[in-house]
């Protein structure tokens, strides 16, 4: 009788309870936070909220994008967009109550985005491009690998892994140009079969 009593006991710690406490209306497809910010995409607008008070998320700022909103990701004072017909848009975020639109690159169409120092890396549906974002109101082409399907993807170090519909989770290499250097730097990615290729581009 006392082991039945100890494992009802167990079963019920182990049950989390989930309350509803704030909600925002309209079609959200996307969301990052920041500090007491978040920033949402709905329809062609990135629309900031205030979330100090869970309970009430307000709307402080908005800022139109000329494409549906798909994924945000943040990084330093900007916010970094995809936009499913045209590709990454770069949204200065200084100040949360004011967002501007200063940047964007045309992928022909893009999913999923992940930021890491310098570079932007999007899934654009058959591969994956990488975009220098050092000057964030210029995004410059660093590269393209081909893999044939490409949905969404993650950088860890100088490796990043995309997973594909049909290709499954391949693992590129993606050793970033030395910085601050004259001359040529180069960008090498190798894919989880073996596949390769190198682009060459002059270092300002």
């Amino acid at each position: 009788m006392l082991f039945l009593i100890l494992m009802a006991g167990l079963g019920s710690a182990d049950k989390v309870n989930v309350e509803q406490v704030g909600h925002f209306g309209g079609h959200i497809s996307g969301v990052a936070l920041e500090h007491n910010y978040a920033y949402i995409g709905q329809g062609k607008d990135l629309v900031v909220l205030d979330i100090s008070d869970v309970s009430n998320p307000s709307e402080v700022g908005r800022v139109i994008i000329p494409s549906r909103v798909d994924e945000v990701v943040l990084s330093e004072n900007y916010a970094f967009i995809t936009g499913y017909e045209n590709g990454l848009f770069v949204v200065d975020i200084t100040d949360p109550s004011v967002p501007k639109l200063v940047g964007s690159y045309d992928t022909q169409g893009a999913d999923n985005i992940a930021v890491s120092g310098n570079y932007a890396y999007i899934a654009v549906g058959d591969g994956l491009v990488i975009l220098d974002i050092s000057n964030p109101s210029g995004p410059a082409f660093a590269g393209k690998y081909n893999i044939g399907s490409a949905l969404d993807v993650a950088v860890a170090g100088n490796y990043a892994y995309i997973a594909g519909w049909v290709t499954g989770l391949s693992t590129l290499n993606v050793e970033k140009p030395a910085e601050k250097t004259s001359g040529f730097g180069f960008l090498l990615a190798v894919s989880a079969i073996g596949g390769a290729f190198m682009v060459l581009r002059r270092m300002k």
